[in-house]
């Protein structure tokens, strides 16, 4: 006899906990390689840019990367490929998202992160005509930020540099 010896019915329930730890394992895996946290195929996405005054820049992407240098910074826990080089943006000024054209097309949401501490959270963002409105309502420093357009059958997300300066 063995030390721990397990009855016939408690081993089907063995059985069925590691198969539903399996399953939720590989479920996870899927959604890492398949582009985590968007669900569009590479270049499926459409072109995203932040505008500022005169100056733009596009935004990077989970699945597609990005179109210059890449940083990594954690904007509400999730680890956002932004560009290298920031942008400046005017405190108090109202930045616009460009989703390529594509106005009105789902529910936007924009995550915060400050370089220069550890604050962040959601910022309000809304369509305003062809163009998501972001207000720079923050203190000046350097900031990360990550721009999602949720819609019914898959979500495009964007990472942004960009240095808030007094004016």
């Amino acid at each position: 006899m063995y030390p721990y010896s397990v009855k016939p019915g408690q081993m089907w329930g063995t059985v069925a906990i590691v198969v539903a730890l399996l399953l939720v394992v590989g479920i996870i895996t899927a959604i890492i390689v398949a582009g985590y946290p968007g669900s569009s195929e590479p270049g499926d996405s459409p072109r995203g840019v932040l505008v500022s005054g005169d100056e733009a820049q596009t935004g990077c992407t989970w699945t597609s990367g990005c179109p210059e240098g890449v940083r990594e910074i954690e904007v509400y826990k999730l680890n956002t490929p932004v560009p290298a080089e920031a942008i400046t943006v005017a405190e108090g000024s109202t930045m616009l998202f460009d989703y390529g054209g594509e106005a009105e097309q789902g529910f936007p949401y924009c995550d915060l992160s400050s370089l220069d501490s550890n604050a962040g959270g959601a910022l309000p963002c809304q369509w305003r005509g062809e163009n998501v409105e972001i207000p720079a309502n923050l203190p000046p420093g350097e900031y990360g930020m990550a721009v999602s357009i949720e819609r019914e059958e898959r979500a495009d997300f964007y990472g942004f540099h960009f240095l808030v300066e007094q004016r």
